[in-house]
């Protein structure tokens, strides 16, 4: 019996023993699964983590890289611009001063705002910018008289003449005059009256779809070519905004009489413009770019372009075309940043730059198709000789030039084939 009990504790005890070992074991998987679980946990956080810091490496990457193209493309572009304005406005540029030794000044001091050379009259017609009008007939050169105005029953007679022009056929002679307003530029037509040699008023009007007209050209009655200089034609800020952004909104209208529609675009401050009606050619000079456009005159009025004159290195605000010749002479600005100055900034500074110094070009074109030309310098002016020309003109061999504050300059019997 004893025996009996003492193997039943042993078998007891082993099974207990056993029961440990066993619970051991269990607990022992248990917490290798567990192990092996924060093991795998932690690998693939760890393998998300590279991932992600890969992910974020490489973006990180290519935004430094699109950055410096943008980086790059800013610098680019203001570089080339700064450049170009440089180039242009050429601040350092000198002059030489020479004219040909026949010039001389009449006693005839009145401030001028143009002239012109009137063949069907056998006159040519000095104005003031109040509208003051001279004649000085072709065979009497040095007699200058003041013509009569007839305004008829016109009351607003006050004027600030921007450009003149005219028109002349079958002995009717028209004159265009651009009378700038405070907020719109009007367009006020003369006919000439020869029995008493005078000017009568004929029409007046605007046009509303160009509130600001730098220049006109009539190739008949009524039908004009104009100039706007911008898109933003009142508003002076704007404006200096389009030249310095080079946005180029200058362009050329033709009106037929009722309505105006825009012909050529995309020029750079666009100044005056003329037309050579014998060979159907038409001329803008441009401010900014410091060229001429040629163009040809179609049929129907529209217009195509010829040449691009680049070789005067001056803005042009004045264009001459000689009848006989087709001889383009242009009158120019010397120093851009002063005319810009003068035009945009001087109103906020509350003084004006010096800019009385002009030149003068003769461009001569070498085939009918004007793809190629010959341009000289007769007449160059550091403001000390004849300064604040203009407006010039040619007849008979004969410079003329006007000035608004000292009157006239001719220079006679000019040679032609060297100037």
């Amino acid at each position: 019996m004893g025996k009996y009990k003492i193997f039943k504790k042993k078998e007891k005890d082993e099974r207990k023993e056993e029961n440990i070992i066993g619970n051991r074991k269990a607990r022992r998987d248990v917490f290798d699964d567990k192990k092996g679980i924060e093991t795998t946990e932690k690998e693939n956080t760890t393998s998300n983590v590279s991932k992600t810091v890969k992910l974020n490496k490489t973006s990180l990457s290519n935004i430094g890289i699109f950055e410096k193209l943008i980086i790059t493309s800013i610098i680019t572009v203001f570089t080339s611009w700064l450049i170009k304005w440089i180039l242009i406005l050429d601040t350092n540029q000198n002059i030489h001063p020479h004219h040909p030794s026949s010039c001389y000044k009449p006693p005839f001091k009145e401030p001028l705002s143009g002239v012109i050379i009137v063949d069907e009259i056998e006159m040519i017609l000095y104005f003031t910018q109040i509208g003051k009008v001279y004649g000085v007939e072709f065979e009497r050169k040095d007699t200058i008289n003041e013509l009569a105005v007839d305004w008829k029953a016109e009351t607003d007679t006050i004027l600030n003449i921007k450009s003149i022009s005219y028109y002349g056929v079958n002995f009717n002679t028209f004159f265009y005059l651009i009378n700038e307003k405070e907020e719109v530029d009007e367009i006020i037509v003369f006919g000439w009256e020869q029995k008493h040699s005078r000017l009568i008023f004929n029409s007046r009007y605007y046009i509303p779809t160009i509130p600001r007209i730098s220049s006109l050209s009539p190739v008949a009655f009524n039908r004009l070519y104009l100039v706007s200089s911008f898109y933003f034609t009142n508003n002076k800020f704007l404006q200096a905004v389009e030249i310095f952004t080079n946005l180029k909104y200058g362009s050329i209208h033709f009106y037929d009489g009722k309505s105006a529609i825009k012909v050529v675009d995309g020029l750079s401050y666009p100044k005056d413009i003329t037309i050579d009606t014998k060979r159907n050619r038409l001329f803008v000079g441009q401010i900014i770019e410091r060229t001429i456009k040629a163009y040809h005159i179609r049929p129907d009025f529209s217009l195509e372009e010829a040449s691009d004159i680049n070789t005067i290195l001056s803005s042009p605000k004045k264009l001459f075309v000689d009848k006989k010749s087709g001889d383009i002479w242009s009158l120019s600005y010397l120093h851009l940043w002063k005319k810009l100055y003068n035009d945009f900034l001087s109103s906020y500074s509350n003084k004006t730059t010096y800019n009385g110094q002009t030149k003068i070009h003769r461009i001569r074109f070498q085939d009918d198709m004007m793809k190629t030309w010959i341009a000289t310098e007769p007449f160059a002016d550091d403001g000390e000789y004849f300064p604040f020309a203009n407006d010039l003109s040619l007849f008979d061999d004969q410079l003329i030039l006007t000035s608004k504050t000292n009157g006239l300059l001719y220079c006679p019997r000019l040679n032609m084939n060297i100037v």
